[in-house]
């Protein structure tokens, strides 16, 4: 996040850094702050992505504030981190020409080599890191379908204490899934099981968020329905903290439906693209959907797993709602329309966690390095989408 004030409209220097550390050192613990370099690279470097000058772990909003104002005081930028399962640059700390320590990886970008370990040095930027002490839930409003937490709990957390509640008659859930070990702060803004409960700025009520000047605003209350001016949580989702670190969300919960998994194959991408695009505009209560080509379950298939699936394009589905409500959805699905076949259904919950395509994919070919990121088009679009990729 570029921090606010007239010092911000010039590049720091090692001089700035040292001085905003220093103000920060006075106030926060030892073991808050983080400047060796094994801690930078676990949390700073991939290999596009060079290293922060320090890992500060806040233990509160009070603490965030503390530290905007003095990043703001001394023209440093600041990284928001929680899990560190971003794929496309979100945590990636700026390089600045005013480090001299920076010197051998700037030449080597230059280059447009990649820099090694050895050629990084730490940079001039703060990583504000959440999941040490600012990963609990405030509290899970039950009757209110909500929950309060801070930025640094993963979504598994929560649905783990919402189970664990269970008990005491809370049967609810949190849908949003976009991988293994994403945490709340860093999902703001994405997220999977889209098709029926939506993405990150459906499930968001409001954010508490501390802005580049230091100050803190709530952009909403939680009630559900309000009239009183714009809905400011919209801007902040998305933004990928260049606008506000957020410190509390609201979050929405959502009733537990009975659900199972199923599989179809169809002769062509073009008649699964084409079945997809239906199946979503009549309103089938499908919590996700993903399409596998013929290559992708080839490789699935090499892998020796206990399924074997037919290498066909293929859509997975996981349905939810009542059994009345599966049934009716399956017997528009079962259509012969667009020619698919053999439907099949997970046996039990093992089975319907579904297969791993993605290592399949890097196992596949020796020393493969795998770049995933998301295309995102209109339904009408999906089709083409699909079988232009699959001609490239």
């Amino acid at each position: 996040m570029p921090t606010d004030g007239p010092a911000r409209e010039r590049d720091p220097t090692p001089k700035d850094f040292a001085a905003a550390l220093n103000e920060i050192k006075q106030w926060l613990p030892e073991d808050c702050i983080a400047r060796d370099k094994i801690t930078l690279l676990e949390y700073g470097h991939s290999e596009w992505s060079r290293l922060p000058g320090a890992v500060l772990m806040p233990r509160s909003t009070e603490d965030v504030v503390r530290i905007v104002q003095s990043a703001a005081k001394h023209a440093i930028p600041l990284v928001p981190y929680c899990g560190g399962t971003s794929l496309e640059g979100h945590t990636s700390p700026p390089v600045f020409s005013s480090n001299p320590e920076e010197t051998k990886q700037r030449a080597k970008l230059a280059k447009g080599e990649t820099p090694t370990l050895e050629d990084l040095s730490p940079g001039l930027s703060f990583l504000i890191s959440f999941q040490e002490n600012m990963g609990e839930i405030v509290k899970i409003n039950a009757d209110d379908l909500d929950i309060v937490v801070q930025p640094g709990i993963s979504y598994d957390d929560i649905n783990e204490a919402l189970r664990g509640s269970r008990e005491q008659g809370i049967p609810l859930h949190f849908p949003v899934d976009p991988a293994p070990g994403a945490q709340i702060g860093g999902m703001i803004g994405t997220g999977t099981n889209a098709v029926h409960y939506g993405t990150m700025r459906e499930a968001v009520i409001n954010l508490t968020v501390v802005l580049p000047n230091g100050k803190v605003i709530k952009t909403r209350q939680r009630a559900k329905k309000s009239s009183a001016g714009p809905d400011l949580g919209r801007l902040f989702i998305g933004a990928e903290g260049t606008l506000g670190i957020v410190v509390e969300v609201t979050l929405k919960l959502y009733p537990i439906l009975p659900t199972t998994v199923g599989v179809v194959s169809f002769p062509t991408v073009q008649e699964a693209a084409d079945a997809l695009r239906d199946i979503i505009q009549q309103g089938v209560t499908v919590s996700c959907i993903e399409l596998l080509d013929d290559v992708m379950l080839k490789i699935i298939n090499s892998t020796g797993g206990e399924t074997h699936w037919d290498e066909k394009p293929s859509l997975f589905f996981k349905f939810a709602g009542t059994p009345d409500q599966m049934k009716g959805d399956i017997a528009i699905l079962i259509t012969q329309k667009y020619n698919g076949s053999n439907f099949l259904f997970s046996k039990d919950d093992a089975e319907a966690e579904g297969t791993v395509a993605l290592w399949s994919t890097v196992g596949y070919i020796p020393d493969a390095k795998c770049w995933v990121t998301d295309v995102c088009v209109p339904i009408s679009n999906l089709p083409q989408l699909i079988t232009g990729t699959k001609v490239s």
